[in-house]
């Protein structure tokens, strides 16, 4: 079976697709990166000597991610297999990608971590689903852990694979699950615990669809949750919530949560 995967720009998502590529042949990888326009406007907005500060403190941050990432997810993450090729675009919707689609063979389509794709573009699909860091309908958009956590509601930090829609991760739901949380986890941690349990989930459906196997979906009733932007969370909350979870771990929110476990759709 052929798949295509476009992914954003964070190095981790590599993951995804050389775990997909060890089972399928992955015939192409398009990349979603930083527009230069947006890092520009930024640094206009917030002031260069600002814009510095955060840099660096985003420098300090990615070296203590990769050590989860190398705990959790192995080696798998560093780089994408040099046989696969790829694509890098400032817009998952721009012509190139609609061209490249249009003239290559494939079977499906996995997304992870683009912004939102149109239907001109994955109407183009035969089937495509997303992996998404958040349990649809409660937690849909950016942060979904983080916002969980803020919530005191770690019980409900869990990813959906759902199929595309124009609504922001509010496709029709195929599958969901849980990591297991430990006292010490991270944010950064239980997001790699759902890339890894969240990829392994796509693969038993990329094996459905090889095997010609209907994939059951179900409707989301959106009223019942949340969809959270990144506007919404500003960067000095986000920070102090993972400086909090890094320092007193996850030990009152396990033991007191908010809110039960929600049901969720297992594929």
């Amino acid at each position: 079976m052929k798949v295509i995967c476009l992914i954003g720009p964070p190095v981790h998502l590599n993951y995804l697709v050389n775990k997909i590529s060890s089972e399928y042949e992955v015939v192409y990888v398009i990349r979603e990166k930083t527009p230069v326009r947006n890092i520009h406007r930024k640094i206009a907005e917030k002031g260069f000597f600002t814009s510095l500060k955060i840099a660096l403190s985003k420098l300090k941050e990615s070296s203590r991610n990769k050590i989860d990432y190398n705990n959790i997810l192995g080696s798998e993450w560093k780089s994408i297999g040099n046989s696969i090729p790829v694509l890098e675009v400032e817009d998952i919707n721009d012509n190139k990608v609609i061209n490249l689609l249009a003239n290559i063979d494939f079977d499906a389509v996995v997304v992870q971590g683009t912004s939102i794709i149109q239907s001109k573009v994955f109407s183009i699909f035969p089937i495509a689903i997303n992996l998404h860091w958040g349990l649809s309908p409660y937690y849909r958009g950016s942060y979904c852990t983080e916002w969980a956590l803020l919530n005191s509601d770690p019980l409900n930090i869990g990813f959906t694979i759902h199929k595309l829609s124009t609504k922001i991760d509010g496709g029709e739901i195929i599958s969901q699950g849980k990591p297991d949380l430990v006292e010490k986890d991270t944010v950064n941690s239980i997001n790699m615990k759902l890339n890894k349990v969240g990829t392994k989930e796509v693969l038993k459906i990329l094996n459905k669809i090889k095997n010609g196997n209907e994939l059951t979906s179900h409707k989301q009733d959106l009223n019942k949750g949340f969809l959270y932007l990144t506007k919404h969370l500003p960067l000095s909350r986000k920070n102090k919530l993972k400086t909090y979870i890094h320092t007193h771990g996850l030990k009152d929110m396990l033991k007191k949560p908010t809110r039960k476990p929600k049901p969720i759709i297992k594929g």
